[in-house]
């Protein structure tokens, strides 16, 4: 039985108009992600991450065409946070959605403190001690030094650490990671992970892990997504996906990963993708190869 679906995103096309002319970023995309999945978006630059995250946060700029719809189910009611109203994309953001963004200093707000950004979460007098937790379980040291710091004063690697801290501190339903682990080194990526698979189970929130780390998909996805040139390529569980890939992109993918005594190999061009899914193995969808 499938997990109930949080995300629907439903025929999504996104297109840009540049001096260059038209864009297309995202082009015919269905995906579903279901509550207490972890879903991993994969791809290289340019393959169409960064717009369906910004979609699925309502941050898309005014200047796109959007067709296609997205209901998120983190609430009482469905939203579709394409269509919102800027105001109330912010709004139902604060309230539903935990995210950890991947330049975290800059979302920081810069004249309020640590420990300020943890009480605007509405915990009452025992946000403090949660928020105490919530860092210590991120190994940063002396977490109540750390609360009364402002962004400035943090590391990078602090700053994005503190940044996970709040988005699970609150036990939203829709937890959102763009490039979690970036910069970190291996044991801090391990801890990182943890939490946010932590946090994901207690809370069965539905997370979307966006990252070009396949290692860090492994470890953490039940589903995987990958993306090409705005075309979802490939879409099935994490295992079959990574263990036996049915598109020559998401293979040459994995063959670039880079293995001790192997060269680098880059991943090939191969033929556009088309916008087509067919289930090849159950829930394991891959994109025709060489449709128009």
């Amino acid at each position: 039985m499938n997990p109930e679906p949080i995300v629907d995103i439903d025929s999504l096309t996104v297109k840009y108009h540049s001096r260059q002319g038209e864009v297309t970023a995202l082009r015919d995309v269905n995906l579903q992600i279901g509550r207490g999945e972890v879903q991993a978006i994969v791809g290289e630059s340019g393959s169409g991450k960064s717009t369906l995250l910004a979609s699925l946060l309502g941050l898309l700029p005014a200047s796109a065409a959007v067709e296609g719809s997205i209901s998120v189910r983190a609430g009482d009611q469905p939203f579709d946070p394409v269509r919102a109203p800027a105001k109330e994309a912010t709004r139902w953001r604060f309230r539903q959605v935990g995210y950890v963004p991947q330049l975290t200093q800059r979302s920081l707000v810069p004249v309020l403190t640590v420990g300020e950004h943890f009480r605007q979460f509405g915990f009452g007098s025992d946000w403090r001690a949660e928020a105490v937790r919530a860092l210590t379980d991120l190994g940063l040291r002396e977490p109540e030094s750390v609360l009364r710091r402002y962004p400035h004063e943090l590391s990078g690697g602090m700053a994005q650490r503190v940044c996970i801290a709040l988005a699970t501190f609150a036990g939203k339903p829709l937890l959102v990671a763009d490039e979690p682990t970036s910069g970190l080194d291996p044991l801090v990526t391990v801890r990182v992970a943890d939490l946010l698979l932590e946090s994901q189970r207690r809370t069965q929130a539905c997370l979307l892990l966006v990252t070009h780390n396949l290692q860090l998909a492994r470890r953490m996805a039940t589903r995987i997504a990958v993306f090409r040139s705005g075309v979802l390529v490939e879409h099935g569980p994490a295992t079959a996906v990574l263990e036996d890939p049915l598109h020559p992109y998401t293979r040459s993918l994995i063959a670039a990963v880079p293995r001790p005594g192997h060269p680098l190999a880059l991943p090939e061009p191969g033929p556009d993708p088309s916008g087509g899914l067919i289930e090849k193995a159950p829930g394991h969808f891959v994109a025709m190869v060489g449709a128009a």
